[in-house]
């Protein structure tokens, strides 16, 4: 029985050894199949192609364009109409501050401005470094103005009374900036008192002033190219307290004239804008814009001013400058001028040595002037007319010459004109002139 069980065991062995590789492809077929199936290819990546980048054409340099020259303003040819008018490059305000870079003769100092040099008159500029003046009180003198410029050829902003208080704000040499109640203006330096003014007379006091004088200071280059002298401007002086060092300055009024150049008698410029009433006018010259005033610019086509030979009055006083300031010269009665223009209210003249001054219209005569009374020649009838008794009569004593005081009856009858009557209220002392 064992024997048998043990025949059965190996035979059932045998067959599932013989079965066994059958089996394993039927039942397990996974690795044969597998093996047997065709392995798919992976899938090709897809490679996005890189957008073809249109051939972009060379720029062409754009050619830059040329620039063309800014056309002049039009403008009427003029000339300036004395040697030394001045081409004005700025106007500046009180209290600006300015780089004072050096002094040109006694009148001016150079101011640079940007890229540009200027001429200033130094009476307009106080040092950074020096004090400011002190207060002070003066007294206005009979006919002292008010008046809205420092050269006092503005607006006349009052009529001073005399003993008027005036509170001094600036010292300008021949001008001073003053204040009285609400009002700021500048009066003539000869105007003021440093006292109270008595009845009948007066009190003087010290002003400003000199006489100009020095070398231009060739060294100074100014931006414009005008062939003028340096302006001389009389009486513009003033004292230096220190010997002069550049550095930063003050502008110490308004509307003060910075000037670029001064025109020469052949230099040709163009009037491009004027308004009527107004002070200064807009010039082209060397193709650069300035203000020029407009009292000193001559048009070419302006009918000619027809000259003329005038006779000073008496006590006439003649200038350098336009506006009359400062120390000016006194000329003798009957001092001949050239009267070759009108200036506003001033007559531009030529004295005999061929330098031209300007003075007021009132000064000048177009007759020369009496400067003496000629006495009439005493009538005496002849002596075959005369009475008997009268003439035997002895000859009556000679009158005593009348005293040099008071009136004499001669002041009283005859009609005088201005020299005349001046010389007169001078105790009635006659001085010929032959």
């Amino acid at each position: 029985m064992s024997k048998k069980r043990h025949c059965l065991w190996a035979a059932l062995l045998a067959v599932i050894l013989m079965c066994s590789p059958g089996c394993s492809k039927k039942d397990t077929g996974i690795d044969q199949g597998e093996a047997n199936i065709p392995t798919q290819a992976p899938l090709a990546e897809t490679v996005t192609a890189a957008p073809t980048q249109a051939p972009t054409d060379t720029p062409v340099p754009t050619a830059e364009p040329t620039p063309s020259p800014t056309p002049e303003p039009e403008g009427q040819p003029a000339h300036g109409l004395t040697e030394g008018s001045g081409l004005i490059g700025a106007l500046l305000a009180r209290g600006t501050e300015v780089e004072v870079t050096a002094e040109q003769d006694e009148t001016y100092y150079a101011i640079a401005m940007g890229e540009q040099t200027f001429l200033v008159e130094k009476r307009f500029v106080r040092m950074i470094d020096q004090p400011a003046p002190a207060d002070k009180t003066m007294y206005a003198r009979r006919g002292a103005q008010l008046n809205a410029s420092p050269y006092m050829d503005g607006e006349q902003l009052a009529e001073l009374k005399q003993n008027t208080q005036l509170q001094i704000l600036e010292d300008l040499g021949v001008t001073l900036l003053v204040r009285t109640g609400d009002q700021i203006g500048y009066v003539r330096a000869e105007m003021l008192s440093g006292r109270q003014i008595r009845s009948g007379g007066g009190s003087s006091s010290d002003s400003g002033g000199g006489d100009s004088g020095g070398d231009d200071g060739g060294d100074i280059q100014l931006s414009s190219r005008g062939s003028g002298s340096i302006l001389r401007l009389g009486g513009f002086r003033r004292e230096a307290a220190a010997p002069f060092a550049p550095g930063k300055g003050l502008i110490l009024a308004d509307e003060v004239e910075a000037y670029t150049g001064f025109m020469g008698p052949e230099d040709v410029l163009k009037l491009v804008e004027y308004q009527e009433g107004e002070r200064y006018a807009t010039v082209l010259f060397d193709h650069a814009l300035y203000q020029m005033d407009i009292r000193l610019v001559r048009v070419d086509g302006d009918p000619a001013y027809e000259p003329w030979t005038g006779y000073a009055r008496n006590r006439t006083v003649v200038y350098d400058t336009l506006w009359r300031l400062g120390e000016g010269r006194e000329l003798r009665v009957n001092t001949q001028l050239q009267v070759i223009a009108e200036t506003g209210d001033a007559y531009l003249c030529i004295l005999e040595d061929g330098s031209r001054v300007f003075t007021a219209k009132e000064n000048i005569s177009d007759k020369q002037i009496q400067t003496g009374i000629l006495l009439p020649t005493p009538i005496v009838a002849p002596a075959a007319t005369l009475p008997p008794a009268a003439a035997a009569a002895p000859a009556a004593p000679a009158a005593a010459p009348a005293a040099m005081t008071g009136r004499s009856p001669l002041c009283k009858r005859t009609k005088l004109n201005d020299v005349q009557a001046a010389f007169l209220r001078r105790g009635c002392f006659l001085r010929m002139r032959v």
